[in-house]
């Protein structure tokens, strides 16, 4: 681990009840439990034990330090030498047990200590979509939040923009001429369990998994599929009134497991589970499609597997994930340099954690992002889409105001790959950031035709579709309870769902929305009861609510101060001058400046004081430059002259 990544972990302890079950050789250690086990014998760990073997093993081959150890394992609270030698030797002792040792420890003088598998590590390794690892996202999301701000706004667009990142990238990993994407299987699911209603749920998963996968221009087989290179599989079991899908992705070849995860819910919600079972089985399609070809895979199964855990990070919005991001395409980038889209995604992750790192890490993170995809573009023109791409995006963190250089760039990339859906939803994100979700729709819908069902372009186009409410026939509605549904551990859209019911919309669906597990996880306990207060003063109307609405929003900030997004409560109020004086509202970070075009910030926008913001921002002199304005300047209803609210604020702050 080099030390800038190093340097942007946070030191959080490894909390053992969260942690995924994993593999090393034949060993699989299930730190929930403290056990490790191999060949049908189970040793039970000390608690401190178990965290060390985690914190080892999350980097395999890579020196951990004393120090990193003592954070993660310790709380960072002052231990001696021998407490740590103590650990690694039972460790050891463990390891040696075994006729075939799985793992070696390495000890660094004055450094640290390095873990060696001796055994390939397969699944059920960590999978990147285990329910240990979901839960690890939610936790750190959570974590997040309550660093930053703890209201839900600040994820909206934020999460957009991290989600965004991480698929794009995958999707232009490994692109050649090679041919069509990969053959997939889907096997019928095995029942475990003698309930007779067990048999037909199975084969109504499979069917509908493969189902649809083939709507959405997967090339599908069911049952074996002796000419598949990939295979969907898994099993369905039940006890009481639970089901619970163990859904997995196997090379066909090597009968590796790359991917796995599991389903569980109460008996009612089976076609819930059934739903998600067939956003996961998407999502991962999504991922692995683009380095399984027809002429055979271009990653051999343990780098896909790395691949896949990045991607993963990737979309999780945190320091962590994008460092964990990093780690894993560098990773895979030392297990094979040949492979051109491999560059450009540690590339891409490089430039996705450089936003969470201090001035001077970030410009070196940028410059070693841009060596990477300059000799990408350099050594492999032929196959250098993705490299291109990340140098658009370089280009952007250096310039965040930039939006005409920025748009320029991108229409470049779009008719450079008119038929690529991750550029098509780029355009299409930019477009609403910019104010234009009506130009932004064709965009949107481009990307989804080209790739349907994928998370980021539904929630673009809700997004777009919300701002067009007037102007367009369809309802955003069935699109977000479609995404619901199929991915509800897709933060953007879940965020984006409630937010705009919560500051905008429904008060009554505003308060269900909160009661789902997926939302609710984004908040403390604490934050809870001011957002119930507000939608209580939203539906009531009363002075008086509103007041012990924005009462119990400033106690809440009194204990942890609410740093973003603080002007939503007022302004969902009606009370726009409160808004305007919140504090946070001008500093226009990357999540404040995007919202300023959401449907649901609209009171502001039709305020004289929002232009300056807007001017801060970048956008008024995007505007003025392109003669390109935003949709509600053509609104009959909007109350002020866009051009000339612009050209006084340009007047007045002319380098804005």
């Amino acid at each position: 681990m080099d030390k800038l990544t190093q340097s942007l972990l946070p030191p959080s302890r490894i909390d053992l009840a969260r942690e995924p079950d994993f593999r090393l050789g034949a060993v699989m250690a299930r730190p929930s439990r403290r056990e490790v086990e191999a060949c049908g014998v189970r040793h039970l760990l000390q608690p401190r034990v178990m965290q060390v073997l985690v914190a080892l093993a999350r980097s395999p081959n890579e020196v951990v330090s004393q120090q990193e150890l003592i954070l993660r394992c310790w709380a960072g609270l002052s231990v001696s030498d021998d407490a740590i030698g103590r650990c690694i030797g039972q460790l050891r002792r463990l390891a040696a047990s075994w006729a075939e040792p799985p793992f070696e420890i390495e000890t660094i003088a004055g450094v640290g200590y390095r873990l060696e598998p001796l055994r390939p590590v397969v699944a059920p390794s960590p999978s990147v979509l285990s329910p240990g690892r979901r839960a690890g996202t939610r936790r750190r999301l959570r974590d997040w939040i309550r660093g930053r701000s703890r209201l839900l706004g600040v994820a909206i667009v934020a999460l957009l923009t991290v989600a965004a990142a991480g698929w794009a990238g995958v999707a232009w990993l490994g692109r050649t001429a090679s041919g069509a994407t990969p053959l997939i299987a889907v096997r019928s699911m095995s029942v475990v369990g003698s309930d007779p209603r067990l048999q037909p749920f199975a084969a109504r998963v499979s069917d509908q998994i493969a189902g649809f996968l083939g709507e959405s221009d997967v090339r599908v087989v069911t049952g074996f599929g002796s000419k598949a290179q990939l295979a969907f599989g898994g099993s369905v079991s039940g006890a009481a009134d639970q089901l619970t899908v163990r859904l997995f992705l196997e090379d066909v070849r090597s009968g590796t497991t790359i991917w796995s995860h599991d389903y569980a819910g109460p008996v009612d919600r089976a076609d819930a589970l059934i739903d998600a079972a067939k956003g996961g089985a998407m999502e991962t399609t999504n991922v692995v499609r683009s380095f399984y070809v027809a002429s055979g895979p271009s990653l051999d199964p343990e780098t896909a597997l790395l691949v896949i855990r990045g991607s993963e990070e990737l979309g999780v919005p945190t320091a962590d994930g994008d460092v964990g991001a990093v780690r894993e395409f560098r990773q895979a980038l030392s297990r094979r340099q040949d492979i051109p889209g491999l560059h450009a995604m540690y590339a891409l992750a490089l430039v996705s954690a450089s936003g969470a790192a201090p001035p001077g890490d970030r410009a070196q993170m940028l410059r070693q992002a841009r060596a990477e995809v300059d000799q990408t573009i350099r050594d492999h023109p032929d196959q250098s889409g993705l490299a291109l791409h990340v140098s658009t995006m370089i280009q952007q963190a250096e310039a965040p105001f930039d939006w005409v250089g920025a748009e320029q760039r991108l229409d470049r990339l779009v008719q450079a790959s008119p038929e690529d859906p991750f550029v098509n939803g780029d355009k299409c994100g930019l477009l609403l950031q910019l104010g234009r979700a009506g130009d932004s729709l064709y965009y949107c819908r481009r990307a989804l035709s080209l790739r349907p069902h994928t998370p980021l372009f539904l929630t673009l186009y809700v997004q777009a579709l919300d701002s067009l409410q007037s102007e367009v026939p369809q309802s955003p509605e069935p699109v977000l309870e479609e995404g619901a549904r199929l991915y509800p551990d897709y933060f953007p859209l879940r965020a984006y769902r409630f937010a705009r019911e919560a500051f905008g919309g429904s008060p009554d669906r505003a308060l269900q929305r909160l009661r789902e597990p997926a939302v609710a996880a984004l908040f403390p306990p604490a934050d809870i009861h001011p957002i119930e207060l507000l939608e209580k003063a939203r539906k009531s109307g009363t002075r008086a609510d509103a007041d012990a609405a924005l009462a119990a929003m400033r106690l809440a900030d009194r204990h942890q101060p609410i740093d973003d997004f603080r002007f939503l409560f007022p302004m969902a109020l009606g009370r726009v001058d409160e808004a305007f004086s919140a504090p946070d509202i001008a500093q226009l970070a990357g999540a404040e400046r995007d919202a300023l075009t959401l449907r649901f910030t609209e009171p502001l926008r039709r305020d004289a004081r929002w232009w300056p913001l807007a001017a801060k921002a970048g956008l008024v002199r995007y505007w003025l430059t392109t003669n390109r304005w935003p949709d509600f300047c053509s609104d009959p209803t909007y109350p002020l002259d866009c051009r000339a609210q612009a050209r006084r604020v340009m007047a007045l702050s002319p380098r804005a």
